[in-house]
């Protein structure tokens, strides 16, 4: 079986189950062909949750067991879980440009991290506002959802 093929096989998988089925790591190496634990079979999978996702499908790690084929309504929660992890490596990023040795990079690299912590300050400062924002659209007791 050639890799996408594994990957095709793997996607019209999950297309196939319900909401909340759950495919367990062996159930998916039986699907793809390659055993739990090699490369091939994370790469396979990364790059069929991929395809699944563009195609409106969306399977979550079930700690210890598998993939759960996830509901359309915990979509928000995921989305949102994603977005707080890019933000929580925005900021280490920032924090790595915070504490680097300016006074001992040559001029070029100088020149390079003053552009980059310039952005960096106005990225942070956009993803403080992003994240109030998401974080009041997306409670339960949004003002903008009960306004009909």
């Amino acid at each position: 079986m050639t890799r996408q093929d594994a990957i095709n096989s793997l996607v019209k998988a999950v297309e196939d189950r319900n909401y909340g089925d759950v495919l367990t790591f062996d159930e998916i190496a039986g699907i793809i062909n390659v055993k739990h634990g090699a490369t091939s079979f994370h790469d396979i999978l990364q790059a069929a949750r991929k395809r699944l996702i563009e195609a409106g499908h969306m399977i979550v790690n079930v700690r210890g067991v598998g993939y759960k084929v996830c509901h359309p309504d915990s979509y928000t929660d995921v989305g949102v879980r994603y977005m707080r992890q890019g933000a929580r490596r925005i900021d280490k990023g920032a924090k790595v440009l915070n504490y680097a040795p300016v006074n001992d990079m040559s001029q070029t690299a100088r020149e390079a991290y003053n552009r980059v912590n310039d952005r960096m300050t106005r990225l942070q400062a956009a993803m403080a506002g992003a994240s109030v924002e998401i974080h009041m659209l997306s409670t339960k007791k949004n003002p903008l959802l009960s306004a009909k």
